[in-house]
Parts: structure tokens; sequence; C-alpha cells
């Protein structure tokens, strides 16, 4: 790790060795979801060997779940925050209202 790599902001990987999701205010429930469904270690390697042929990355619901996954199995990061996600999520058509 270099000293690039730290972001003063986001504190180091706990020592049980997990990285956290940031809670936005009203996202704790999906949250929780999200790394249950991480810990599925079946489910996370689907999720992670997954092809993402969509052309617009930034709308694709399932890439940005590939990339949440990526930072909870490889970030040296405290945590995560799943800005892309929450605007990729949508409920009749708008993003989710994180707060």
């Amino acid at each position: 790790m270099s000293y690039q790599d730290f972001d003063s902001e986001v504190g180091m990987r706990s020592a049980a060795g997990f990285v956290g999701l940031k809670n936005f205010g009203c996202t704790c429930y999906m949250n929780a979801l999200i790394q249950q469904l991480f810990m599925i270690s079946d489910f996370r390697q689907g999720v992670l060997q997954s092809d993402v042929s969509d052309p617009d990355l930034d709308n694709s619901v399932l890439y940005q779940l590939k990339l949440i996954f990526a930072n909870l199995q490889e970030s040296e990061k405290q945590y995560y925050a799943p800005t892309g996600f929450t605007k990729a999520f949508k409920f009749f058509g708008e993003p989710v209202n994180v707060r």
C-alpha cells in the first residue's frame, strides 16, 4: 500500500478483516441486505464473475453490485460508499432517496 492509496477521510479495514458500507441516512437496511448477500460465498462469486454487458454501467444494478462486492472483498479501507448503487437502483423510475 502506498501513501497515495490512503484516504484520511476513510480509516483502514477493521482488524476482523471486514469492510463496511457507508450509510447515507436511510440506506442501513439496503446495506445490511447487501452485506448478507456478500457473505453467501456462491452468490458473491456469481456476482463477481458475472459478465456485465450493459452499455450504461452507471445505471446497471448488477455492475454496481459487482463494484460493491469487489470493494467489500479487496479494499483496505474501513468502508465503501455505494453511491453508484443508490443511483442505479430505482423505485418507479426514480433513484433511491437516501435521505
